[in-house]
């Protein structure tokens, strides 16, 4: 492991640079791409500590972005052997999170939709090109959540061998491993969608490519890993104007602000191979936890009768015991995830006031 470079696309925003710093904790040396000079110079200071194990490379636009450097000294396998080619200290695999998310668009092809695609396709056929073989791709949930059906999944009969598997109410549902929503590009492009969804789509049309190109090249192994919201303490320094989605949503409650938008924490991959599901939750619960845990706030937060936090009364449960098993993963808390979150968003208020 010691000797394998990773590339992670991304490592500036929320989750990459979560998986850079899980990467180097665990023994790998990691690439990561940044979209400028300036950004480049941050991260290469922050994990400075790591010394050569940690290297960026300046990828401006995902859409045109050339990872010629990125993926430069790739680890060739030589096809119909078991011999592995070390050119140099380069890259064994490639773990793509970079891929836009707001909810405010202006232009639905620019903003979200061509990123997503086009870069996770711009990634893959590098990947061939430079014979890296093992690929990950972060989609996202909204990928398979109906949003034409008020946010439902899709239902499909029981006897559809699938990879994946919710629980709605307590009836268990299984979801083919390639089963999406019903949004499709041309809503998308037409302006007929609120950003939320063009960003289900764009996510939709992400995986689809990718496992379309998956299809077309087996010799490659890619899986699409598929999130909800994702938040937590931040691993970089930023400031609270440049929160990712998730996490904004978070400090919104902090912050007498509710955005109209629902808020299920659970986590899966398919491979869609692994699920993930750490918890559900809603609005109420966790103003309910930080009145209880954090009283400080109680001025802060939205009261527990307002009706902007009235829960829906279906809760899906996605089955994780395979990634469970097979991945040896323990779940923080929702609680804990919250209380941690909530505290550095905190510090991070405190600190600016200095």
């Amino acid at each position: 492991m010691a000797s394998e470079r990773i590339l992670v696309t991304g490592a500036t925003g929320f989750l990459g640079s979560h998986v850079v710093i899980k990467a180097l904790e665990n023994g790998y040396a990691v690439r990561g791409t940044v979209r400028s000079p300036s950004q480049a110079k941050e991260v290469r200071t922050f994990w400075t500590s790591y010394g050569d194990r940690f290297d960026s490379v300046v990828v401006p636009d995902l859409v045109e972005g050339d990872y010629t450097e990125a993926l430069k000294g790739a680890l060739h396998f030589q096809l119909g052997t078991l011999t592995a080619i070390l050119l140099h200290l380069g890259i064994s695999a490639v773990i793509h999170v970079a891929s836009p998310f707001f909810r405010s668009v202006n232009d639905p092809r620019k903003d979200l939709l061509d990123p997503a695609r086009q870069g996770t396709v711009k990634v893959l056929e590098a990947c061939l090109k430079h014979g890296v073989q093992r690929v990950v791709v972060t989609g996202s949930i909204a990928a398979v959540i109906d949003s034409a059906k008020g946010g439902k999944l899709p239902i499909m009969p029981p006897s559809i061998c699938c990879d994946l598997i919710i629980q709605i109410s307590g009836v268990t549902i299984p979801i083919p491993a390639e089963d999406w929503n019903s949004l499709t590009y041309e809503q998308a492009v037409s302006g007929a969608l609120p950003g939320i969804g063009v960003y289900a789509v764009s996510k939709k049309i992400a995986e689809m490519a990718a496992f379309e190109f998956a299809r077309e090249h087996p010799a490659m192994h890619v899986t699409v890993m598929s999130p909800t919201m994702i938040f937590g303490p931040l691993v970089l320094p930023a400031d609270l104007s440049a929160l990712n989605t998730s996490s904004q949503d978070i400090y919104n409650l902090i912050s007498g602000k509710l955005e109209d938008t629902a808020l299920p924490a659970c986590t899966d991959s398919l491979g869609r191979g692994f699920l993930f599901n750490g918890a559900m939750f809603t609005f109420y619960e966790a103003v309910n936890i930080l009145s209880k845990q954090r009283p400080n706030l109680i001025p802060r937060l939205p009261s527990l009768d307002g009706a902007e936090l009235k829960v829906t009364s279906k809760k899906a449960k996605i089955d994780v015991s395979i990634a469970e098993t097979e991945l040896g993963i323990k779940w923080t808390s929702f609680e804990q995830c919250l209380l941690d979150t909530v505290d550095e968003f905190i510090r991070i208020e405190a600190a600016a006031k200095l």
